[in-house]
């Protein structure tokens, strides 16, 4: 009997490109020959789908890997496999995970006539900075049963006539005998970037070229014009962070002004329902689509899919789960992601205190950073406490720019917030539960599949077909805002009752009864303080807002369901601290079957487009205006670098090639990316873009 279904991969993730061809599959792998050399990258069974007849027709396995095609990006077309909850064991924590199947659906008394689909996704940039709900950009598929592909159509009340935005579009897979499990494909949109009608008063004009259509009515909205800062009235404390990640210019008091540009990154759920007999089964997805992963071969330092498992899971490991492969899987991570860094650079500009070298300039070249990830690498295996557990930047010392505390690991990135970067809490309890060696496992891997309960192998599946950049662990995290997602927005709705700012504790919205709470900064939850000392070099303190993963992880870890003190604060007239109990909302949605949790983020947490609503608008702006590089894996800074006497030299990569190769040319401009992204910005392969 199925008591319930479930949608895999629960998040994944689409790219963007205008290519027809979607990207052949392939695996990364490490070479066990050079465990710190670059990854290799394999191709892997792919999947051809006929687009007429909604079958699979083919599975191959390409002779190369090529990114682009005709000089346009190949998007990554994500597929979702429904699984059924079978098994009278089930409603007691047993049963079985499997993958939902024609013959499975026969056995049932059903067949593929009684699944129904339905793709909801949505652009809410514009309505995230204008407040005005007309300024939402919704596509829904309605409800479809046959196997044709479905444009998903963003349409807005402040379009002009007849416009839309394309979102991707989605194809139900025929299931046929040689592949018989029910899955989707959801293909993301080109990239583009699109326009309004006018420019704002005393506004240069913007180049039509920018844009692939004209689609905004500024007679009817107030995109075109929108202003962080406005040039009167009060302050708005409910802008993103950071401000003015828009498409503009800046006007003669410095604000920036918007141009009225949108683009086509979305996010949203994937619905199916199953008929079977009086009952209706139910399950939903979540999908995004976001920039390519310009580095395939290097994994982000600090994921998402690290923010799940911490979410998911607490802050501190298990002593079993704590083995040597996964530190040395943080420590590879890090290697990669200043491996695509100027260091030397970035040792100068690092956060803090602008032009002051971090450390001394012989310890961050190229070539001894490598050295120096060697030795933590060969000290891991070979049984020696890792020395690194003790230079680990904490989660509460994000703030600390004095010199001693900017040399902590990981050190010159800056991470969310604009504070320093820190790994989440549960990365570095898993390095310091190892440190403490050597009572740690031996880190075989994990065999025991997609199980009902195992939930880190639900997050972590990798439906048939999938490349690896679909995955969570592929998409940055740590945000300022993010790329792919914000995943600061999942903690906005964690209590009951009331809406808190994405990155701090502003509360903007709330219900009638905690309506005195709006405007107000929460400061304290329970025990747990949600503020942290911020030191600058010369000594002088001021307090920040924590990062909500890190600074509710043991709240939602212990008291998830529970009634929770939260003290709250206001930023003017009342200077009296206000304490009101709120329960702790359930970020994750619950299994009806089995009445515990699985791994997929509740609707009511994010609605669709609410993962996405604080990014870049356009996602372009986001390559020109981020000041800091943990993201290199999917925005590389510094490539095909060599080594000499004097220093490395190498390309700037988001800039003209220049010969001899100079990392001091000037990056492409804001507008050069709207139009020419695909051709200008280089994969990266092996730390090389040039041919």
């Amino acid at each position: 009997m199925i008591h319930e279904l479930r949608i895999l991969p629960p998040l994944a993730i689409a790219r963007f490109g205008s290519a027809p061809t979607p990207m052949d599959n392939y695996d990364v792998v490490v070479d066990s020959e050079k465990p710190l050399g670059y990854r290799l990258l394999q191709p892997a069974d792919t999947f051809q789908l006929d687009v007429d007849s909604g079958e699979i027709t083919d599975v191959f396995v390409p002779d190369e890997l090529s990114f682009t095609e005709d000089g346009k990006v190949r998007p990554v077309a994500p597929f979702l496999e429904v699984w059924a909850l079978t098994g009278d064991e089930a409603l007691t924590g047993g049963g079985q995970l499997e993958p939902l199947t024609t013959e499975l659906l026969e056995a049932e008394g059903s067949s593929v006539a009684d699944l129904r689909w339905q793709v909801q996704v949505a652009n809410l940039k514009v309505v995230r900075r204008t407040g005005d709900e007309d300024d939402k950009v919704v596509a829904d598929s309605g409800e479809f049963a046959d196997h044709a592909r479905r444009p998903l159509v963003g349409e807005c009340e402040h379009f002009l006539p007849d416009k839309s935005i394309g979102l991707g579009h989605v194809q139900f897979v025929k299931p046929t005998e040689a592949h018989p499990q029910i899955r989707l494909r959801f293909t993301p949109a080109g990239g583009f970037v699109y326009g309004s009608t006018g420019a704002p008063q005393d506004a240069p004009a913007p180049d039509p070229n920018d844009v692939t259509d004209v689609v905004y009515d500024a007679s009817e909205g107030d995109w075109d014009g929108y202003r962080d800062y406005p040039a009167d009235g009060p302050p708005n404390l409910g802008i993103t962070a950071p401000p003015q990640i828009y498409a503009g210019f800046d006007d003669a008091d410095r604000a920036h002004v918007s141009y009225g540009y949108l683009d086509d990154g979305c996010d949203g759920v994937v619905r199916v329902t199953l008929k079977v007999g009086d009952r209706t089964l139910r399950a939903f997805g979540r999908v995004g689509a976001g920039p390519p992963t310009y580095a395939p071969d290097a994994v982000p330092i600090r994921s998402v899919a690290d923010e799940l498992e911490q979410a998911l899971f607490g802050p501190t490991v298990e002593p079993a789960d704590a083995t040597f492969e996964r530190v040395e899987e943080i420590v590879r991570r890090s290697f990669e992601t200043i491996r695509l860094m100027n260091t030397v650079r970035w040792n100068v500009r690092g956060m803090g205190s602008p032009d002051v070298p971090i450390m001394d300039s012989s310890l961050v070249d190229s070539i001894a950073l490598e050295n120096l990830h060697q030795s933590l690498l060969v000290a891991l295996r070979s049984g020696t406490a890792p020395w690194f557990a003790d230079v680990l930047r904490e989660y509460d010392e994000a703030g600390d720019f004095t010199a001693p505390a900017r040399r902590k690991m990981p050190a010159m990135m800056r991470g969310a917030d604009a504070q320093l970067m820190t790994l989440t809490r549960r990365q570095i309890d898993l390095i310091r539960t190892v440190a403490r060696g050597p009572m740690f496992t031996d880190g075989e891997e994990d065999v025991t599949g997609v199980t009902p309960t195992n939930l880190t192998a639900q997050l972590h599946h990798r439906a048939a077909g999938n490349l690896p950049s679909t995955l969570p662990d592929s998409a940055v995290s740590n945000c300022y805002p993010g790329l792919e997602f914000d995943f600061r927005n999942i903690w906005r709705r964690v209590f009951e009752g009331i809406e808190l700012h994405e990155s701090s504790g502003f509360v903007v919205r709330a219900n009638p009864e905690h309506s005195a709470l709006v405007g107000r900064y929460l400061i304290q939850v329970a025990d747990f303080t949600t503020l942290m000392t911020v030191t600058q070099p010369d000594g002088t303190t001021d307090s920040a807002f924590m990062e909500w993963s890190n600074a509710l992880a043991e709240v939602v870890a212990n008291h998830t369901g529970e009634l929770v003190p939260c003290t709250f604060v206001s930023p003017a007239s009342d200077p009296d601290p206000q304490t009101v109990e709120l329960r702790v909302r359930p970020l994750f949605a619950r299994s009806d079957a089995m009445q515990s949790s699985t791994a997929l983020i509740d609707e009511v947490i994010a609605q669709p487009g609410e993962l996405t609503q604080s990014l870049c608008s356009p996602w372009q702006n986001d390559y020109q205006e981020c000041g800091c590089f943990y993201w290199a894996a999917s925005r590389p800074d510094y490539v095909n670098v060599d080594s000499t006497v004097e220093g490395s030299v190498g390309d700037r990569w988001m800039a003209a090639r220049a010969e001899p190769k100079t990392y001091d040319v000037p990056d492409f401009t804001h507008q050069e990316l709207f139009q020419g992204w695909e051709e200008l910005l280089r994969f990266v392969v092996g730390g090389k873009d040039r041919e």
